[in-house]
């Protein structure tokens, strides 16, 4: 059992992250809309995670950078990042996803993310789809072990 939120951006605003200038209106409203289901009593806050696709993945990695008080892990899926962040995420769980043929949004610093985080002991995880494009979202959330990972991850 679990408790699933999927806030939506409006048309005319991002996620935020490094290809949207940083913390955006809607990163600010999601921030503030878990700080304040947090304070619920149906929610454990020590367990709550996060996962985005494609611009919600590049706000994602901005998201956790800043706020990762707030989450006990991550899943980004074929979103970007600004590689100055990595190493803030070392002792933070993260699986991110993304498909070898990626023509939306580059693979390239998800790779370079996790094998850095590997040469440094980090705890992220990497998932690349072979013949896969931008729609990485289908296999990632067709694995079973997904879930068993993101509920098995505290704070």
């Amino acid at each position: 059992p679990c408790i699933v939120v999927a806030p939506q951006c409006d048309r005319d605003d991002t996620f935020g992250g490094s290809w949207y200038g940083g913390t955006s209106r809607t990163q600010r409203a999601v921030v503030a809309m878990v700080r304040e289901l947090c304070t619920r009593r149906s929610v454990d806050s020590r367990r709550v995670s996060v996962i985005g696709f494609s611009m919600g993945a590049i706000g994602l990695w901005d998201l956790i950078a800043h706020h990762r008080d707030l989450f006990a892990a991550a899943v980004p899926i074929s979103g970007d990042l600004d590689l100055s962040l990595a190493r803030d995420l070392l002792s933070f769980p993260l699986w991110a996803f993304h498909g070898e043929r990626d023509e939306l949004v580059s693979n390239a610093n998800t790779r370079e993310m996790y094998a850095m985080m590997q040469k440094l002991g980090g705890l992220a995880r990497y998932t690349e789809f072979p013949g896969v494009g931008h729609d990485a979202w289908q296999p990632a959330f067709a694995r079973a072990d997904l879930f068993d990972w993101l509920f098995q991850q505290r704070r």
